[in-house]
């Protein structure tokens, strides 16, 4: 069976971690050619270090051939628009404007391909007064309200601990980009797709519903400000458990599990926004409960016998050795570059599992290493390459 993606061709100029948008195509089978500067872009230098090496970059530049051009130079605006003509998707991700200026705008790009899909990946969106500014994840995660609701109690507003309004961004174009793709595959017409790391966070911060109740939220710690009992509940030793149980029936399973069937039909508890209005009760009666067990592990058989919705709060080695997490192939021993000691690195595999057509994490191209291949495609010939991959060095 064919890949998903298989002759759909992308052009990719996106930079640090929005490579995941292109990557994820890849994937699913998709060409996918990165057009870098010959020096190598910032995504090449991140964390971890494998065999002495950034290796963050072997799996955000993932299933990518490596085309080394200068943008600045005419004849690498006439690649980029030559290997366009053929393109399904082209991704980029510059301070709108940018690419305008450039002779790469949609405008441009376009006219020679009508049905292309193009793709822009902002900091902040291409409107506003903040729109030609560079920007990062915690900006996105800072402007899109989510920093304001993350947080101890009381206190701080605090960041999340992963990059995750670049992630966040990257697959909002990811998806946005299969959605187009289809309508140009059914139609014949190409456009523009505009996405915002800002935006896309925004769009996942379901706390702003709240103020159609007149509620603004604020840091509320572990535990969710409009669902009662939903968080990280504590055992007074040292652990932590998740128990999420809001609804009628895993409300009165827990009620079960710590043997307090009163509490089902107590009209202080007996309903969602009450338990809420009543949260620091609610904590308290758990977390004394759960403090009864010599370990986690007891009480975790109690939830289990009670068909109580739980979790352990996993860190990334305990990730490594979980039944639940091997079982569903979450990480992959995912190919190296050529010049790595070690053939493989852990990686963690496709977001989905597809019966038919499933996706795999492919090889990370070094940088430069599809000049020859890619150019010659293009008519240039072994010399005028090598002279080509000179100038645009200088």
């Amino acid at each position: 069976m064919a890949d998903i993606f298989e002759g759909v061709r992308i052009v990719d100029m996106t930079q640090n971690a929005m490579c995941q948008c292109a990557s994820a195509f890849s994937d699913f089978g998709a060409e996918v050619i990165h057009i870098e500067r010959p020096a190598g872009g910032g995504e090449r230098t991140y964390y971890p270090m494998i065999d002495g090496k950034p290796g963050g970059y072997l799996w955000f530049g993932r299933g990518r051939k490596s085309l080394t051009l200068n943008t600045k130079h005419p004849e690498a605006i006439k690649i980029v628009k030559d290997l366009v003509k053929d393109a399904d998707i082209f991704i980029e991700s510059s301070i709108p404007g940018a690419m305008d200026r450039n002779g790469l705008g949609y405008d441009d790009l376009i006219k020679i391909n009508p049905k292309l899909v193009y793709i822009s990946i902002s900091a902040f969106g291409s409107q506003g007064p903040m729109a030609h500014k560079p920007g990062y994840d915690t900006l996105g995660q800072a402007m899109s309200g989510r920093w304001a609701v993350t947080g101890e109690k009381g206190g701080v507003p605090l960041k999340d601990g992963n990059t995750i309004a670049d992630f966040t961004g990257a697959f909002c174009a990811y998806s946005a980009g299969v959605t187009a793709l289809y309508h140009a595959q059914r139609t014949g017409e190409g456009q523009h797709v505009e996405v915002s790391l800002v935006g896309s966070m925004f769009y996942f911060n379901s706390t702003f519903d709240r103020l159609n109740d007149g509620v603004n939220i604020k840091p509320n710690g572990n535990h969710h400000s409009g669902c009662c009992p939903f968080g990280g509940f504590e055992n007074g030793k040292g652990d932590m458990i998740v128990i999420c149980a809001p609804q009628p029936k895993p409300w009165a399973n827990l009620c079960r599990a710590m043997n307090r069937e009163d509490l089902i039909d107590d009209e202080k508890y007996n309903t969602n926004n009450k338990r809420c209005q009543h949260q620091d009760e609610v904590i308290e009666l758990i977390e004394s409960w759960l403090a009864t067990f010599p370990t986690i592990e007891d009480a975790i058989k109690v939830l289990d016998a009670n068909d109580v919705p739980y979790g352990q709060v996993l860190d990334n080695e305990q990730i490594l050795h979980n039944e639940q997490m091997i079982a569903n192939h979450l990480w992959e021993d995912a190919p190296t570059p050529n010049g790595y000691s070690e053939p493989t690195f852990r990686a963690r595999s496709p977001f989905a599992k597809f019966s038919k057509t499933p996706g795999y994490i492919h090889k990370t191209a070094l940088l430069g290493e599809n000049n020859h291949e890619i150019m010659s495609e293009l008519g240039y010939s072994d010399e005028e390459i090598e002279r080509l991959q000179k100038e645009f060095a200088q």
